[in-house]
């Protein structure tokens, strides 16, 4: 890849040369420096990754020439959901976007500014870092939809939809996990909604607007932001609306009068995050839908239905798949306990695109115009 070169370094099990990341990796940075006009704001990147993260997840931070993303705890590389790993890291080389020549993102005991424009710093981050994987051909088209179908069942689930708005949910971004996944979830459709438009008017691709507040150029304000969009656009609507208002977010009829189709479906799931310690599984995290069953961070679990449970995979395969509850033994301290757990139901939307949908070609002259 030209102007941008990459050092990997793996803290874990497995040997990243035998992996899929040398040959797909310098694709997924190229699609982001081809969103960002061809510009690699530093020439030097030493990726590091770190199999330490304990829920399950992973995540990352760009720091000064690095971008260093944490791993599930303990888990071979070999097995690290690569989409995920590959999500994560155009996500925070995309954060980079906008920074001055020799600025660096350091690390800082103070509180992190700009709560009230996360569903744009994060949000419109996460639907690019799908869109450099779309377009490096590292995500099918029908990953790319589904991830936005993703987003759009996770705002409808948040518990003010449609009685706040994303800005009023983003000014709580960093003090309630609700909040925050609205933010990060709304934000993402919102920039689809605005790339969307931003077609339609033939004044796209989004990323052309997005050179006047690039997403890592900080602080990020509201006004300038929406002057922009004006200056670009002509009209501070929709965005204004879809930002300021608490009115439901127009993403399924849009996807309609683009040609796609959307499928509801129920889908049973259990939103815990767990971790394989020395005293057992773990609880790592818990969703709004388990927390209301009585599971508390730190439960081990010991066994499900009377069997003996080690992993995440065997307790899940434990639990009944349409809801019904199971007896699950917990170590809680130094007491034991019985819970019954379930699977909790919720609407998922599922979004595909066939014959003469605009969303069939969405990557197809995508980068940025002025993309080297």
């Amino acid at each position: 890849m030209r102007g941008l070169v990459l050092e990997v370094a793996w803290f874990g099990e497995g040997d990243v040369a035998r992996s899929a990341l040398p040959e797909v990796l310098p694709r997924v940075f190229g699609g982001a420096v081809g969103l960002m006009g061809g510009r690699a704001p530093v020439s030097r990147y030493a990726v590091l990754l770190r199999p330490d993260y304990p829920s399950g997840m992973t995540q990352g931070t760009p720091r000064e020439g690095s971008i260093q993303v944490h791993t599930p705890r303990e888990v071979p590389l070999e097995r690290v959901h690569q989409g995920a790993l590959l999500s994560t890291l155009a996500h925070e080389y995309l954060h980079t976007w906008g920074r001055e020549a020799g600025a660096e993102l350091r690390v800082s005991s103070e509180p992190e500014l700009g709560g009230e424009m996360r569903w744009f710093i994060e949000g419109f981050v996460h639907y690019l870092a799908q869109l450099a994987l779309l377009e490096s051909g590292a995500q099918e088209l029908s990953v790319f939809l589904s991830t936005l179908g993703q987003a759009y069942a996770s705002v409808s689930r948040h518990p003010l939809y449609g009685q706040e708005s994303l800005a009023q949910a983003s000014a709580r971004f960093f003090d309630d996990p609700a909040a925050r996944e609205f933010s990060y979830s709304g934000g993402m459709v919102v920039a689809f909604l605005c790339d969307l438009e931003l077609r339609a008017r033939g004044q796209g691709p989004l990323a052309r607007f997005l050179d006047q507040v690039p997403p890592g150029r900080l602080p990020v304000e509201w006004g300038s932001w929406l002057a922009a969009w004006t200056r670009h656009t002509g009209s501070p609507e929709p965005v204004a609306s879809w930002v300021q208002t608490a009115s439901p977010l127009p993403f399924l009829d849009r996807v309609r009068r683009a040609g796609g189709e959307v499928r509801e479906r129920e889908r049973w799931v259990f939103d815990a995050g767990f971790d394989v310690r020395l005293e057992g599984l773990t609880v790592a995290s818990i969703g709004p839908l388990v927390g209301a069953q009585g599971l508390v961070r730190g439960d081990v679990v010991v066994s499900v239905n009377g069997r003996a449970i080690s992993s995440a995979e065997a307790f899940l395969r434990e639990l009944d798949p349409t809801g019904k509850p199971s007896t699950v033994q917990l170590r809680r301290g130094s007491e034991l306990l019985e819970r019954p757990l379930h699977r909790a139901s919720r609407k998922e939307y599922e979004v595909s695109a066939s014959g003469g949908s605009v969303l069939r070609h969405w990557s197809l002259g995508y980068s940025h115009p002025g993309g080297g």
